[in-house]
């Protein structure tokens, strides 16, 4: 499956998706020329319950980078990539044929990212649309600044459109991280943590739909304090990193 003439070829990191008619999604990304080069995101499927795979398409445009997938509710897929692009944003991506194409990316204004991986989640437990007030939730994990620091988990109500509600986990040094629905509904998260380095430490931690969504639906970004146990703090999500 790696293209001729790739330097660099790797899944996420992080999970991949079963889609609602069985096929298997896992999010990938790849690199061309003789050092760094350009590369993008693209996807690999499975229609055989990962006996064999096959190649998906790529995001048109060059931007694409390490990428994590979620399914929404109109059967279409988002893709929501760690990007190439100067400015400190995620990169989108859609496929309304089950990752076989995608959309040019686009670089997603209110998502503020230092260049580095995250994780989608799609939950279906009841318990998130009762949290929501009957709106579709997707959910975003990643370190929410310039640098790698402020670990958050965001939400959007409207299908990946926007992303009004954030909640803070870790103020300080974090970087990976990804996105596990449990069986009650409550959401866990595996994510790197410090004092003095994102790479201190390997924790985590279970959010319940409650928590995650208790500012929504505010029409603009927040963080609000962390749970019990973590670090956190109340201040608003900023723009570029802390002088």
């Amino acid at each position: 499956m790696k293209g001729a003439g790739w330097r660099w070829f790797a899944t996420g990191p992080g999970h991949g998706i079963q889609l609602a008619d069985g096929r298997l999604v896992s999010p990938c990304n790849f690199t061309v020329g003789p050092l760094s080069g350009d590369g993008s995101s693209c996807a690999i499927v499975s229609d055989d319950h990962g006996a064999t795979w096959q190649a998906g398409g790529i995001v048109p445009g060059g931007f694409g980078d390490e990428s994590t997938v979620a399914q929404r509710s109109d059967g279409t897929l988002l893709l929501n990539f760690r990007s190439r692009y100067a400015i400190n944003r995620r990169g989108l991506s859609t496929s309304s044929d089950r990752g076989a194409t995608w959309s040019p990316g686009q670089a997603a204004g209110s998502l503020i990212d230092p260049h580095c991986q995250g994780s989608s989640l799609a939950p279906v437990h009841p318990s998130w649309q009762a949290a929501a007030g009957g709106a579709e939730v997707l959910l975003f994990s990643n370190a929410a600044s310039t640098q790698r620091q402020f670990l958050s988990v965001t939400a959007s109500l409207d299908g990946g459109a926007t992303w009004p509600v954030a909640r803070w986990l870790v103020p300080g040094p974090a970087a990976y991280s990804d996105l596990v629905e449990m069986g009650d509904g409550s959401v866990g998260i595996l994510y790197e943590r410090g004092e003095l380095s994102p790479y201190d430490a390997i924790v985590f931690s279970v959010l319940s739909p409650a928590w995650i969504l208790d500012s929504a639906p505010t029409p603009t970004l927040r963080r609000q304090p962390g749970p019990p146990g973590s670090q956190s703090a109340s201040d608003p999500i900023p723009t570029a990193s802390p002088t």
